[in-house]
């Protein structure tokens, strides 16, 4: 599980840059207690929804 100070960070950052979209979060438990007992190992990989952002190629580009 992750803690409240990564939610924030990341809900942060998708409102900063206007990304963020309503919808379900998700977590997945890569590696938890079930594998190892130290928490450092310990890996959460986070579903955020966001806006997909198009690349629009550009002279500058």
């Amino acid at each position: 599980m992750t803690d409240g100070l990564t939610y924030g960070d990341l809900g942060a950052y998708t409102m900063r840059h206007e990304i963020s979209v309503t919808g379900p979060l998700r977590e997945y438990c890569l590696r938890d207690a079930r594998h190892t007992p130290d928490p450092t190992k310990w890996t959460t990989e986070i579903g955020w929804p966001v806006v997909r952002a198009e690349h629009h190629q550009t002279d500058s580009d």
